[in-house]
């Protein structure tokens, strides 16, 4: 799974904002505000990855459990699915 769009995700004050900086931006005007979980899934997907390389990522990074992960992962990735943002 790979993002079609390229975002840039800025922090302040524990918000997290992604705002789309490549030349597709067109296809997408606006930004996303993000959680801290959301801004690493967005991350994770800019550079490309499985689903299991995903949920593993989350599980080290957060400390949580494979299932944990996979539910925020799955609700993430399906709304992104929604605004067409995802190439599989």
């Amino acid at each position: 799974m790979k993002l079609k769009i390229k975002f840039v995700i800025n922090e302040m004050s524990g918000n997290y904002i992604a705002v789309p900086v490549d030349d597709n931006k067109n296809s997408f005007s606006g930004f996303l505000k993000l959680n801290e979980t959301a801004a690493f899934i967005i991350e994770q997907l800019g550079n490309g990855c499985t689903s299991d390389e995903l949920i593993n990522s989350c599980v080290a990074k957060f400390d949580c459990t494979t299932q944990e992960a996979k539910e925020s992962a799955e609700a993430i990735i399906e709304k992104l699915k929604t605004a067409d943002l995802l190439e599989e």
